[in-house]
Order: structure tokens, then sequence, then C-alpha cells
């Protein structure tokens, strides 16, 4: 019966996503996400996720290079009071918006973008069949950004396009975090002609033929693991 109410809201949040011209608001947590809230809460987050797995402080988990690294939550912490629907559908409690399963330690160019639904992680057969999540870079006015704020002279974010998270083995992410947050990319840049100004909600009706197919096979196979994550973590 869990499972029955977990697929109907689910293929429900499908066919608003797809169908209709107003994208259900109220579960799009990516909004208006900032980086600066709850700053002493993060800091702690940090030192707490480096003394768990060994990483080195500093160092971010994509381009493997020491600077400017903020966390990039997969799933806002702002979700909580935002959206009781998202967090429903997620099978999500408020204090997992601060484990260690729910953050990468990022340059703080690439958790801008992350946070801003530029740039998603989606699963990826690397090195001898091993499933890895790698960097998708949907709006390409970011490939040119530096991935350090602070050092414009480092490479861009483009340089590591398709390039692998580097989790330790023990750090078990949340899936359908990152599942979700790549559902809502696909959505705004796909759905919105990829534009880097293109913001939800969009209108479906106005896609040409061949985007709208593209956005369709795109959206289902994303639906598809979304619904499979849920069912591997939360049921």
């Amino acid at each position: 019966q869990t499972n029955q109410r977990l697929d109907a809201s689910i293929d429900r949040f499908g066919q608003l996503l797809a169908l209709n011209s107003v994208v259900l608001s109220s579960l799009n947590v990516y909004d208006g996400m900032s980086m600066t809230s709850a700053r002493r809460a993060e800091v702690a987050l940090e030192e707490h996720l480096c003394a768990e797995y060994s990483y080195n402080r500093g160092t971010c988990m994509i381009t493997q290079l020491p600077g400017t690294c903020v966390l990039a939550h997969l799933l806002p912490v702002s979700t909580a009071a935002k959206s009781s629907a998202a967090m429903s559908m997620l099978h999500m409690t408020p204090h997992l918006l601060h484990d260690t399963a729910n953050v990468l330690l990022l340059a703080d160019n690439i958790t801008s973008a992350f946070h801003s639904l530029q740039v998603s992680f989606v699963p990826a057969l690397q090195e001898g069949l091993v499933e890895r999540y790698v960097l998708k870079i949907w709006d390409a006015s970011v490939r040119s950004v530096p991935v350090f704020s602070d050092s414009p002279l480092t490479p861009t974010i483009g340089q590591f396009d398709s390039q692998p998270l580097h989790l330790h083995a023990d750090h078990a992410i949340f899936r359908r975090f990152v599942a979700f947050q790549t559902l809502w990319a696909t959505a705004r840049h796909l759905g919105g002609h990829g534009s880097a100004d293109s913001q939800l909600p969009f209108r479906m009706e106005l896609l040409d033929e061949p985007h709208r197919q593209r956005f369709w096979t795109l959206l289902q196979s994303q639906r598809q693991e979304l619904v499979r994550d849920i069912h591997a973590e939360a049921l």
C-alpha cells in the first residue's frame, strides 16, 4: 500500500512536470536557493564530513583541487520549511537534511551551479562497468566559469564535464536526492529550451516536436531513476 501511494505521487509529479503549463511550485525546492544560510552549521557539518571519511578540507570532490570549497546540499536544508510535499514524497525527515549523506564538498562555483540547477550528477558506467556519478552540465554558460570564485586562473567548470565524483567508499549519499535535483534541472533546461535564463514554470506546448520528444524521453528515464532510488533507500 505504501508503494502504491509512492508510485501514485511520483506519477502525479511526472504528469504535472511534463504536461501542465505550470509546474507544481510546491515541489521546486531549488528555486531561490542561497549558499549563505546557516554558515556556522555548515562549517560544523563540513568538519564532521571530512573527519568521518578522511576527506581533505578544502579539496573539491570533482576537481580534486584545493581551494575555496563549500558544501553542496543534494536536497536544500530549506526543504523542510518550504515543501512538505517534497519531504513526504522523498520520505525525508528534517534531521536528515543535515546528514553527511546529503552533502558534497565542491569548489564554490560548482556548488553554486549545482544549487542553481545548471549542473547535476548523473550515474554512468566507468572503470570496468562500475557505476559512478559524473558531472553533467546543462547550462553552457557555466563552462567558462572558473571552478573557484577567488582564483580566476584555475580550470573552468567545463573542463570537468563528465568527470567522476570522487567519494570515499563508505560515504553513501542519498541517491534519491541526486535524482530529484537532476529531474528539476532537466525541466528547467530542456523544458525551457536550454537557456541560461529559462525559469520554471515553463510552457510544454511551446516546444517544437523534436525538443518535446527529447524532453519526454529524458524525463521518463529520470523519473524511473527517482522511483528506483526512493524504493531502494526509503522503503
